[in-house]
Parts: C-alpha cells; sequence; structure tokens
C-alpha cells in the first residue's frame, strides 16, 4: 500500500510533508498521527479543528491527550 502524503504550510510559510500513520475519531474529535517525511522515526499528533470555511491542524502536545490516543492507536 502506498503511503497518504499530507503536505501544507506551517505558520511561518514553510511547505511540510507528513506520512499519515493513522486517523482516529475520539468523542466527536478527529485526529491524525503523522510522521515528518524527512524523520520517519519522529511521530507527531494533531488534531483537526473545523470551522464554516476551512479546516485546520493543531498539534496535540497536551500529554492527557496523548495518553489517550495512545491507548487505541495501532502505532504510537
Amino acid at each position: 500500500m502506498k503511503d497518504k502524503i499530507y503536505s501544507f504550510r506551517n505558520e511561518n510559510g514553510d511547505l511540510l510533508s507528513y506520512i499519515v500513520k493513522e486517523q482516529l475519531s475520539v468523542n466527536s474529535n478527529d485526529y491524525i498521527i503523522m510522521t515528518p517525511e524527512k524523520n520517519k522515526s519522529k511521530i507527531e499528533v494533531y488534531k483537526y479543528n473545523y470551522d464554516e470555511d476551512n479546516e485546520a491542524l493543531e498539534l496535540v502536545d497536551d500529554e492527557k491527550t496523548i495518553k489517550m490516543l495512545k491507548t487505541i492507536s495501532k502505532v504510537m
């Protein structure tokens, strides 16, 4: 299976590319677990934030949320 790649710009305008490892939905919140394309040993968790006109990814750094996601994730 081919890896799914997400590319987006950070707040500084730099283009970042990530390999999607897993997507999870918990308590009406959607999360995506990815690794940077250039550093596959690093795992990062992002939460989707939706508003009327667009969606944004927010880095999850809250230990309580990460611990909760680890209990259901297949890749963490």
